[in-house]
């Protein structure tokens, strides 16, 4: 993406703009969505603030009155009055402590479905979004996990299930992040789709310079759809987009 496309229409400059965007964002989000979009935004616009507030039930609604600028969404498609672009898709992975007794078998990639149904499971739930992939392969198959421990955000979970026997299956995403508190991550031994994952607004803000402006930042940090391949490239694409 060229710089132009980032710094966006002339009514808005970046270097020069003192103002707030609310941007609605969940747990999953904030862990892996908004910290390359914070380190984009204190270079090119240190003027500008970011209030990210915790997405809920009301989110959308907030939306559409204006008390949100725009919001990471993964519940599907929306119809009118509001906007999408796809960031990124992701997919669940499994998560267990260093010393579960499935960790060497993760290890090997070696997790099969009777060892993942074997043991209870830590779970999130967000609202009524959506029903969990996981759950809904399971059920497919006429079989079902165990859910021990259900908590409102993924964060938590990672030091909840230390020391534990619990399964977790956070996206993949977020259990990058988990392995550097020496979790290990695995393969599951279902087949569940990838989910898209987006960035969503009101119609009203389509031709708001300073929307369209933040929006295309956004997106420059996440549009991978292409793979990991592409990494390496994308930091120095992106590097270039610093005035």
């Amino acid at each position: 993406m060229q710089i132009g496309a980032v710094l966006g229409p002339s009514e808005f400059d970046p270097k020069t703009a003192t103002r707030t965007f609310r941007i609605g964002a969940s747990d999953y989000s904030t862990t892996a969505v908004l910290p390359d979009v914070i380190r984009a935004l204190r270079v090119v616009a240190p003027g500008v603030m970011l209030e990210a507030e915790a997405f809920g039930e009301q989110s959308v609604a907030r939306l559409e009155i204006g008390e949100l600028d725009c919001s990471f969404w993964g519940g599907g498609p929306l119809k009118e009055p509001f906007h999408s672009q796809l960031l990124f898709r992701d997919r669940p992975v499994g998560l267990v402590c260093g010393s579960h007794p499935l960790a060497k078998r993760a290890r090997r990639g070696a997790v099969s479905l009777e060892d993942y149904l074997r043991y209870p499971h830590a779970q999130i739930k967000v609202g009524q979004i959506a029903a969990n992939p996981i759950d809904t392969a399971l059920a497919a198959m006429g079989r079902a996990r165990r859910v021990a421990l259900m908590t409102p955000g993924y964060s938590a979970n990672f030091a909840l299930i230390v020391g534990s026997d619990l399964i977790l299956s956070p996206p993949a995403r977020l259990a990058r992040e988990a392995e550097r508190l020496g979790l290990v991550a695995f393969e599951l031994p279902i087949s569940v789709p990838y989910n898209p994952y987006a960035l969503i607004w009101h119609r009203r803000a389509d031709a708001d310079p300073a929307n369209i402006w933040l929006r295309r930042l956004i997106a420059s940090q996440h549009d991978d759809n292409a793979g990991a391949a592409n990494v390496a490239s994308k930091r120095a694409r992106r590097a270039r987009l610093v005035p």
